[in-house]
């Protein structure tokens, strides 16, 4: 009977490290199989909850506020998108999109149970930086015959939108530039690290998506705050972030980068200039966002409770551009690109509230473990994740980050693997001392 449960736990343990390895390594080219891959490991997940739903252990706390808010966030979005007589493709960003965040929680447990050691995530961290690299290298020189250096209107999105595949590769090279802080790594693993820093670089740059690229910012400010430095005065943070911020600079010299800033700066002033409701200086990328904007919060003004469910946006920024002289590029997408404004149109004031409640309890209980820890290996995941709840900060700031399948499938296995990590470190030092 120890023998067949042996079995039985290591098969377990196998396909939900092997499931979860495939998803992180296929998403960002192979999107469609990626997805396919979170299918199985979430109802792998679901499974053994229901299995072992006597014998599941306590959670903490702070545990439990984030699954309360998890819940109550998916709560809050199906009552409003019924309520308000499920509006346009409501349904669809529901139940095939938001509905995936509350498989947070029996994926919590499914790797809390069958951990994925540090090592192996990390090669797989770098063998997804290497496929990105490929796909992006594939995408411009062999498809379109252009330079990394010097691309026109090309943007490089592998199986999904430019700014998220810029997105997942600046959350992936947040990863990787943390490990060898935290691990005693090799002479070869170094190089590997390097090499996939450069791969990420350059898939990011690829995609010039703006809104992924602040995230790069964001890193250093992360670093600058978290980072437990010993023995490190804030004089010497301040000076490494100045010269990780004179890189960073650099890469604005890059043709793709230079190009996409100086237009940003552009459009700004030119829309700000702008007088005419149906100018075409507001259908600009900036543009639209701004109108898109101005239409979200007359929508919150008109239902500030409620707002008016997924899906009702594009229906209801048409109605109050027609009354406010917003330009028609308000209700060209679904979305306003804006995650917190996003809450605040189709959910209400309390949709945004449980928005940040959420981020803010994840960091929360990601400092408090960051500040706790007594090893490298609880630091470092604690560490990673500040860092993605921070991006995902400045992701929701010009894309809706949680309405995008993808992001949000990211979002939900990362946070996932990182609380189950922590918690199982955690016990083993207890049981050690």
């Amino acid at each position: 009977m120890k023998m067949l449960d042996r079995l039985n736990h290591n098969w377990q343990q196998m396909l939900s490290g092997l499931l979860l390895s495939l998803f992180i390594i296929s998403l960002p080219v192979y999107t469609q199989f990626g997805k396919s891959v979170f299918n199985l490991l979430g109802l792998l997940a679901i499974f053994y909850v229901f299995r072992y739903r006597s014998s599941l252990p306590r959670l903490n706390e702070q545990e439990k506020i984030i699954f309360y808010l998890l819940a109550l966030f998916l709560g809050w979005a199906i009552f409003t998108f019924y309520i308000n007589g499920s509006p346009g493709r409501g349904k669809l960003f529901l139940w095939s999109r938001q509905f995936f965040i509350i498989i947070l929680i029996p994926l919590y447990f499914l790797l809390r149970k069958y951990e994925l050691t540090s090592k192996p995530f990390f090669w797989v961290l770098v063998l997804t930086a290497l496929l990105m690299f490929l796909n992006t290298i594939k995408t411009v020189y062999i498809d379109n015959g252009q330079s990394i250096v010097d691309l026109s209107e090309l943007r490089v999105g592998g199986g999904m939108h430019s700014i998220q595949y810029g997105s997942i590769a600046v959350l992936l090279l947040s990863m990787i530039v943390a490990y060898p802080f935290f691990y005693k790594t090799s002479f070869r693993e170094n190089i590997f690290i390097v090499l996939a820093v450069f791969f990420l670089i350059a898939s990011a740059i690829s995609t010039q998506a703006r809104g992924a690229w602040a995230g790069l910012p964001a890193i250093i400010l992360v670093w600058l705050m978290f980072y437990p430095f010993k023995k490190v005065t804030w004089r010497m943070r301040l000076y490494v972030a100045m010269l990780i911020l004179g890189v960073l600079a650099s890469l604005y010299f890059l043709n793709p980068v230079q190009k996409r800033i100086d237009i940003t700066i552009e459009n700004v002033q030119k829309y700000l200039d702008s007088k005419d409701m149906n100018d075409d200086l507001r259908r600009s990328s900036v543009g639209v966002r701004f109108e898109m904007w101005r239409a979200s919060f007359y929508i919150f003004k008109e239902n500030p409770v409620l707002g008016v469910g997924l899906g009702g946006y594009q229906d209801a920024a048409r109605k109050v551009s027609a009354k406010n002289d917003i330009n028609s590029s308000a209700y060209w997408f679904y979305h306003p690109h804006n995650q917190f404004i996003s809450e605040l149109a189709s959910k209400g004031l309390p949709g945004l509230v449980i928005y940040i409640l959420l981020l803010a309890a994840l960091m929360r209980y990601f400092y408090c473990r960051l500040k706790a820890a007594e090893n490298n290996e609880t630091a470092y995941f604690a560490f990673m994740g500040i860092q993605i709840v921070v991006m995902y900060i400045v992701f929701s700031l010009s894309d809706a980050v949680i309405e995008g399948k993808v992001m949000l499938l990211i979002f939900v296995v990362f946070i996932a693997l990182i609380l189950a990590k922590i918690t199982i470190d955690e016990k083993h030092a207890k049981n050690h001392e």
